[in-house]
């Protein structure tokens, strides 16, 4: 129900069917949408998951994170969420939270304590993710200055394309080829 209508649902009925009522209860209900939908705006900015562009500068300056516009926003997002994730005592479950906050899917953290690192593998989506270097920096940020950290992750082997048969190949689309959902 729209403002002007509810607001005319308060009234007299023989107001209702006034053209001066309605025309100043619809002017009346259109500003209100107006302004509840400002507030609203407003009220996002206030959370990292529906934040706008200018809420999104904020947080990244209130955290201390360089201004990276040219990102795409959920990548800002998820960098902004890392940062506030790698506060605290560093953790492999830590470490995991923080590279699972970069929308890649989910990691494995492996720990190699008489080499002084530890490894991030990426387990279910293939290939490098696109925000990679957010990834190392937040985790580089977060871990000990006396560990290294090694990458990896899962790519198409050629065992796995040649056992793809052309008729599998013709019986998915292009989209699922390029994501290897048929593999």
């Amino acid at each position: 129900m729209s403002r002007n209508s509810a607001m005319l649902s308060y009234v007299p009925g023989f107001l209702r069917d006034s053209r001066t009522f309605s025309a100043l209860f619809s002017t009346a209900g259109d500003e209100l949408d107006e302004l509840m939908a400002s507030i609203q705006e407003v009220l996002d900015q206030f959370y990292v998951e529906t934040a706008g562009e200018a809420g999104l500068t904020r947080w990244e300056e209130m955290l201390g994170l360089p201004d990276n516009t040219a990102k795409p926003l959920d990548q800002r997002r998820s960098r902004i969420i890392a940062k506030f994730r790698g506060m605290g005592t560093v953790t492999p479950a830590l470490i995991q939270k923080i590279a699972e906050s970069y929308v890649y899917g989910k990691v494995m953290i492996a720990e190699h304590p008489q080499e002084y690192s530890f490894t991030v593998k990426f387990t279910d989506s293939r290939g490098i993710p696109s925000n990679i270097n957010d990834v190392k920096d937040a985790v580089d940020k977060a871990k000990p200055a006396h560990l290294s950290v090694i990458y990896e992750f899962i790519f198409t082997t050629w065992q796995e394309v040649k056992a793809i048969t052309w008729e599998q190949v013709k019986a998915g689309s292009w989209e699922q080829l390029r994501s290897r959902e048929i593999f």
